[in-house]
């Protein structure tokens, strides 16, 4: 049924409440990042990730107009879900409501089904649900509508793109970003891989998150599937001795720091290449510094289960897989052993070895990289690595940043050698 955005607001009672749309009410201690509370942040993280715990920005559901997709929520206490509501992205006067039913549950999560009616257009849109009538949350960019799976499609590879970094005299480099993702937009591909380095540092992380949330939102009109790097995971103890931690605002801004999601019959899987613990991505750390994990790899045992459990449901299926991280494969440390706190231990996880042969065995024919700001494309066995030059940061060729241009044909890469290049030359150097 499609409704007016009055009807929307006087539904949801944003209007009596006096807010505007896309401000979501709720109160502080119902706000959770995945499912749990978040600790104290300084700098109090905004909270992206309230009651919608799925589909998120970061990771949108791609579903076809007359079928359902699941949505899970963590409902305010003494809340039920009371609807649920699609908005489109470039036109947001054009609201739906969708039917939607119990569809169980997912540790405290409730899943439902919700079904995206016929005369719903092909288009990307903002996904909000309603809580007791009064209380209610929005994911921007959450949900695309499609009519069809295509056999054969363009997807982009997008990386390392250091949101308010101005490391260069030549020119501003947010032309530089914001360029790149306009451009990317114009090709409308059916959706965008990002594989790391929103921002640069923990210092700046209550000003680079919101930059690097609102920047994404903004300019991109494309679904986009986000996995971290170690740029936005890195961990700092103040001389007050309060703590940044780089995970928990990632899990405020974007939930999951892992991830899969179907595209037909291909499986895009998305995973965390700097799933260290918090005292090894310790910027202050020099036990860290010397042992190399504040830029070098680990898969942790519970993210590598996950892995190996979702290639196999895959993989039974008859399905490909595709999977994207930030830092190549190459620089995994599982199994090796480092000092730390006056301690020896041994690094969990797979070594590039293993992580390469489990991945091909698995039906995982290419992995997606960023990292090294530079092209290149290796192959580990079975396993190919496409890696990706920087979108807004200098390294490779330090005077053009981009994207790479992924061709599917029936679930596999049959091209990925277009790089898409922005250069000082096309946005000025003032």
């Amino acid at each position: 049924m499609r409704i007016s955005r009055r009807d929307f607001l006087k539904t949801t009672g944003a209007a009596v409440a006096g807010l505007p749309i896309g401000i979501a009410a709720f109160a502080p201690r119902q706000a959770t990042a995945f499912g749990a509370p978040l600790g104290p942040i300084p700098g109090a993280p905004t909270l992206r990730v309230n009651q919608i715990k799925a589909p998120l920005f970061s990771i949108p559901a791609i579903a076809k107009i007359g079928d359902s997709f699941k949505v899970a929520v963590a409902p305010p206490e003494g809340k039920e879900l009371t609807g649920v509501y699609i908005e489109q992205s470039a036109y947001p006067n054009k609201t739906f409501s969708l039917k939607f039913k119990p569809a169980g549950s997912q540790g405290d999560l409730k899943v439902y089904d919700a079904t995206i009616p016929a005369e719903v257009p092909e288009a990307l849109f903002n996904l909000s649900a309603v809580f007791g009538g009064d209380i209610w949350d929005r994911q921007p960019n959450a949900v695309k509508a499609i009519k069809e799976f295509r056999r054969e499609f363009e997807f982009i590879h997008l990386t390392d793109i250091h949101f308010n970094v101005q490391h260069l005299k030549e020119g501003d480099m947010e032309r530089i970003r914001r360029r790149v993702l306009q451009e990317l937009s114009k090709r409308n591909p059916e959706f965008v891989i990002f594989s790391g380095d929103l921002m640069l540092n923990p210092e700046t992380y209550a000003k680079d998150y919101v930059t690097g949330y609102e920047a994404m939102t903004r300019w991109l009109d494309v679904p986009v599937f986000l996995v971290p790097g170690n740029h936005e995971l890195y961990y700092l103890k103040l001389e007050d001795g309060s703590i940044i931690d780089g995970l928990e605002y990632w899990k405020a801004n974007y939930g999951p720091t892992y991830h899969s999601f179907d595209y037909g019959n291909l499986r895009m899987m998305g995973m965390n290449s700097f799933d260290w613990p918090a005292q090894l991505r310790d910027r202050r750390n020099t036990d860290a510094a010397f042992a190399g994990t504040l830029i070098n790899s680990m898969v942790g045992p519970t993210q590598w289960n996950w892995a190996q459990s979702d290639m196999k449901e895959a993989k039974s299926r008859g399905m490909n897989i595709v999977a994207y991280t930030h830092i190549p494969i190459e620089m995994l440390m599982g199994g090796k052993r480092i000092t730390s706190s006056g301690s020896t231990m041994k690094i969990p996880g797979p070594d590039t070895d293993t992580f390469a042969a489990t991945l091909a065995e698995g039906g995982c024919s290419d992995i997606l990289v960023g990292h090294m700001h530079f092209n290149e494309i290796k192959q580990f066995g079975g396993l190919r690595q496409i890696m990706t030059k920087a979108a807004g940061i200098a390294g490779g060729n330090p005077s053009a940043w981009g994207f790479r241009s992924i061709k599917i044909k029936d679930g596999r890469i049959a091209d990925c050698d277009e790089i898409f290049d922005v250069t000082f030359d096309d946005v000025g150097r003032v």
